[in-house]
């Protein structure tokens, strides 16, 4: 796998400690609040509005950056289930956002973020301000985007499910799943992205992206497609992104990598249309496509490990 994926994998899954500070002997006063942990707001219900909602939660999240938004509603089945009818505010600072955090979680997500009554066009969870992660979250039937990554960058979407229900096996189509789009420094990892109506994840005008160890395009079993109409677009000048070790298979079409200036974009170590076992889940156009003047892309790598296998298209 390319080195530099583990250099910024490790920014959301443990960070060395910094390089303490040369003594100083000057004395000097120190803010109490400089010293006082990062607030934690917890949704407790699937209410569109009011106390201890995630609307409520996002809102005072943007007034407390660093913050984590967490997950009590302690119930079952549609409880899970939050349906705003109108947008979500955008998230304006850095903000954990953790599904995980939800009683019973046990790696697949209980908390479904739906779009179905928010509107013509509508997009769940925006980020702006940069340094954001998305974990253990279902965002799902959202005309607009699922998840969108704008300006701020450094931002992960950690083991979420994007496109389908909690059981990842049946579409509950975003317009696309995942967007980058002027921002730089993503991360999207181990992450369902199946079922949307365009893309499951497309980087536009993204740069320095890392797409690792997720799929696109099966079910969360791997045993069936459940296809987005392009699994991944790399496009509008779009430079030194790297997709790695994903299945990307089922799908409309596997990759598509377009437009003069998406260059030095590394694809390595994906199985495409085939998973590792040699199962056959083609998908129905290209594996993939370079086209419309993008250039200076890697296909593969200078080691086995780095080898795609782009199969049964």
């Amino acid at each position: 796998m390319n080195r530099r994926i583990p250099e910024l994998l490790r920014r959301w899954f443990g960070r060395p400690l910094a390089r303490p500070a040369a003594p100083s002997f000057r004395p000097r006063l120190e803010c109490l609040e400089d010293r006082l942990a990062p607030a934690t707001f917890t949704v407790l219900n699937n209410s569109d509005t009011g106390a201890n909602s995630l609307r409520a939660a996002i809102t005072s999240a943007n007034a407390n950056p660093g913050c984590t938004i967490a997950f009590d509603i302690t119930a079952t089945g549609f409880a899970r289930v939050i349906a705003p009818s109108t947008p979500l505010p955008a998230l304006t600072v850095p903000v954990i956002i953790d599904g995980s955090t939800e009683p019973g979680y046990n790696g697949a997500p209980l908390i479904v973020l739906s779009g179905a009554n928010a509107g013509t066009n509508a997009s769940g969870l925006v980020l702006v301000g940069g340094n954001s992660v998305v974990k253990g979250l279902d965002i799902a039937s959202f005309a607009g985007v699922g998840l969108l990554f704008v300006q701020g960058g450094s931002d992960a979407a950690v083991q979420d499910y994007i496109g389908t229900d909690i059981t990842g096996t049946t579409a509950f189509p975003n317009g696309t799943g995942i967007l980058s789009v002027i921002s730089a420094g993503n991360v999207v990892v181990q992450s369902l992205i199946s079922g949307n109506t365009v893309y499951g994840l497309q980087l536009a005008a993204s740069n320095g992206n890392v797409i690792v160890l997720n799929t696109f395009g099966l079910n969360a079993a791997n045993t069936a497609a459940v296809a987005n109409l392009v699994g991944m677009g790399v496009d509008g000048v779009s430079i030194g992104n790297v997709i790695a070790s994903n299945t990307i298979a089922g799908n409309g079409a596997g990759v598509i990598i377009s437009d003069a200036g998406t260059d030095g974009n590394t694809l390595e170590g994906n199985t495409i249309g085939i998973l590792a076992s040699g199962a056959s889940f083609p998908n129905g156009a290209n594996g993939v496509v370079i086209q419309n003047g993008a250039s200076g892309n890697v296909i593969g790598g200078n080691v086995a490990a780095d080898r795609n296998v782009i199969s049964d298209n």
